[in-house]
């Protein structure tokens, strides 16, 4: 307390706290930082705004299915790449969405696992469900079975890069 007197800056500490305090609790609810803990996208900090519904192209943080290859605990950040409606179609390890190709299928994971395709009949992305994806050649998205197409409910929101 002696530091408070001292300086006189007990009001401004109060002060401060307080409105940290009440910008975290006001902000919660819409918004949460997270982390990228794989080399899929760039950026290592992302703010995910927990409110809209994701569009083509909009990065997302969701949880994945368990279990999965990873195991993690994290979110994964990855970019959607076919929303409700979209024509989906897979042939042995390539995936396509409205008759564009969108990535191949590996065989075996990092570690060596083997990999299954997810499969896609030649039909539509159903309702509240997304093809999550990122162009890195090891990433571990929605053409794989593990992880298939996304959930809107295990979509926490959509991400910014910060850094």
């Amino acid at each position: 307390m002696g530091l408070f007197k001292k300086y006189k800056i007990l009001p401004y500490f109060l002060v401060s706290f307080g409105v940290v305090g009440f910008f975290n609790y006001a902000i919660n609810p819409y918004y949460q930082l997270g982390f990228n803990t794989s080399d899929s996208l760039g950026g290592y900090v992302y703010l995910i705004k927990k409110v809209g519904l994701p569009m083509t192209g909009d990065v997302v943080a969701f949880y994945p299915p368990k279990p999965n290859q990873t195991e993690t605990k994290y979110p994964f950040l990855k970019i959607v790449k076919g929303v409700p409606g979209d024509r989906i179609k897979s042939t042995a390890r390539e995936i396509y969405i409205n008759n564009q190709f969108v990535a191949k299928a590996k065989e075996k994971a990092k570690n060596g696992n083997p990999l299954q395709v997810s499969v896609f009949n030649n039909g539509f992305i159903p309702p509240k469900h997304y093809f999550i994806w990122s162009p890195h050649k090891d990433s571990y998205d929605s053409r794989y079975k593990d992880i298939g197409l996304i959930e809107k409910s295990k979509i926490i929101g959509i991400a910014t890069k910060l850094f």
